[in-house]
């Protein structure tokens, strides 16, 4: 019997009982550092707090630091004259935390704020010297007003959106207009909307029941793109699983930028053989069948372990999709299929995430340049492999959730010389609910943007192989 492989040591929580908000907040954020951990929403759930108030306040606060601590800590330089950045990671997130909610969080009294954050430094530093120094600079900190914390207008943009330096030149090649960079960087600030898609015979008639069991607490509507994803402003605590729509699987959680990609790539291929081929959790697959039925489609879903394919499996059984789609590991798929065997091939390929900042702020703190450059690497070898698989006359179609070049026109471009077979194109407008120009590219690639288009930033591109 095959042992699993430990996980990092960096990847696991470290439990301190009993757990509070506070105390939540600060280990997700200590944790998702290590790019082997689960993304901030994961980490904060797994640390059990049994009161969903807690689990709120400890949201606002990871969340909040994981947007602004850039500009928090520097804050911290220009208000306090004693302060200089500690060594020991702990200490300093701690005190970013603090400085969060009292520039923040009005509600917090100051004293709570100050007091915990020490307690906390006690709990995980064990160096009194340390939590000394903390209490002073906490206290001073608790007699400055909160408005010398916040990101005031009259700062560059960079240090206003908190935007990681290493990572703005990659986005400055896909926008060169410092004002559009500015917007895409302001954006990522926001709290995204909760963006739901229907399911089944009414998929496109369900605003009326929605808004009526939203009553009262978020207001919806419909997208200005598909007729059947509805765009709620998501009201503080509101989970999907308390809607009855969403409880029968009439409803599923998918932004309209995962949808406008999926569509731009595949219009009018969804036929014959189909291939997914990195399916996990299984969104796209579920979209591929609910929009286009039973009819002639065989497809196919892939990904790279058994642990993913389970998760594939619960998304499909959830939705009563079972037995639609066979299942199978991609390595296997890719290498022991016979050439051309697919008319369709989705490859939404593992990439740097830079187009989803503004729902996993921790992006901003867990992705480096060197990161873009190996999953740009990656991206090639998989679409070079998915090549052959599609046949004659046939589309490879690829997206990914992110805005660089690096990963999107440079991929292509090395594809297509590597790959004279194969040409790019534009997607059929007569095959699509709305109109493909404004997210296309000078490249001929498309792109939606969250500060032109209110959606995740993704890419994608059609890859027609020659007859």
């Amino acid at each position: 019997m095959t042992k699993r492989p430990p996980k990092s040591q960096a990847s696991q929580p470290k439990v301190y009982a009993p757990a509070t908000a506070r105390s939540a907040a600060l280990d997700a954020l200590l944790r998702v550092r290590d790019a082997a951990a689960p993304g901030l929403a994961e980490c904060l759930v797994e640390v059990g707090l049994a009161d969903s108030r807690d689990l709120g306040l400890a949201r606002e606060i990871a969340y909040g630091v994981a947007r602004h601590g850039r500009w928090l800590e520097e804050s911290l330089k220009r208000a306090l004259r004693d302060y200089r950045p500690p060594n020991k990671r702990v200490t300093r997130m701690a005190v970013i935390c603090a400085v969060y909610q009292h520039a923040f969080l009005d509600r917090i009294p100051p004293h709570a704020i100050v007091s915990e954050a020490v307690e906390l430094i006690k709990a995980r530093d064990h160096n009194p010297r340390i939590a000394g120094w903390a209490n002073s600079i906490l206290r001073q900190m608790a007699k400055t007003p909160p408005e010398r914390f916040l990101p005031g207008e009259d700062l560059p943009w960079p240090l206003r959106f908190s935007a990681p330096e290493e990572l703005i030149p990659f986005v400055a090649r896909a926008l060169e207009d410092d004002g559009e960079q500015a917007a895409f960087w302001g954006s990522a600030q926001e709290t995204a909307p909760l963006v739901l898609r229907g399911r089944g015979p009414e998929k496109d008639a369900m605003l009326p029941r929605l808004a009526e069991q939203l009553a009262g607490r978020a207001n919806v509507r419909q997208s200005r793109w598909l007729p059947d994803a509805y765009i709620v402003e998501q009201a503080p605590g509101l989970s999907p699983a308390e809607l009855p729509l969403f409880r029968d699987g009439q409803l599923t959680v998918e932004d309209e930028g995962a949808q406008l990609a999926v569509s731009l790539a595949t219009a009018g291929d969804v036929r014959g053989r189909v291939l997914d081929l990195c399916a996990a959790p299984g969104g796209k697959t579920a979209y591929l069948l609910d929009r286009h039925g039973e009819g002639d489609l065989a497809l196919t879903a892939t990904d790279v372990s058994e642990a993913k394919l389970e998760r594939l499996r619960e998304t499909l059984a959830r939705f009563g999709l079972e037995g639609r789609a066979g299942l199978g590991i991609a390595e296997e798929v890719l290498t022991e299929s016979p050439e051309g065997d697919f008319h369709l091939v989705l490859l939404d390929a593992p990439c740097s995430g830079l187009g989803t900042i503004r729902r996993h702020p921790e992006i901003k703190v867990r992705r480096h340049p060197e990161d873009i450059a190996q999953l740009a690497r990656i991206q090639k070898a998989l679409l070079h492999r998915a090549a052959r698989l599609v046949e004659p006359g046939g589309l490879l179609a690829y997206t990914v959730c992110t805005v660089t070049r690096e990963e999107g026109e440079e991929v292509i471009d090395d594809f297509l010389v590597m790959h004279p077979e194969f040409t790019l194109e534009p997607a059929p407008a007569e095959a699509l609910p709305f109109d493909p120009e404004p997210f296309r590219c000078d490249s001929g690639l498309y792109r939606t943007w969250t500060h032109r288009d209110g959606c995740d930033c993704f890419t994608a591109a059609r890859l027609r192989r020659q007859s």
